[in-house]
């Protein structure tokens, strides 16, 4: 993300956080840090399907906000 005001750095930070605390993370097993914090119990019959669906979000989004440099 180009960050050139105040602004643009509330909404980069605002994106980062919110992704960061609603997708899975391995070391949570694979629960996101919202629902480790509710103390949500793991089904490891959705976790792997639940990070490879995260994975693949990621991979696309990734791909749509590439910096002007790795363009």
């Amino acid at each position: 993300m180009e960050i050139n005001d105040g602004e643009r750095l509330i909404k980069a930070m605002e994106f980062a956080v919110k992704d960061f605390n609603n997708r899975p993370h391995v070391s949570l097993q694979g629960l996101t840090p919202i629902e480790a914090e509710a103390h949500v119990q793991v089904d490891k019959n959705k976790r792997k399907s639940q990070i490879q669906t995260a994975t693949l979000e990621r991979k696309a989004h990734n791909k749509l906000n590439q910096c002007a440099h790795c363009r």
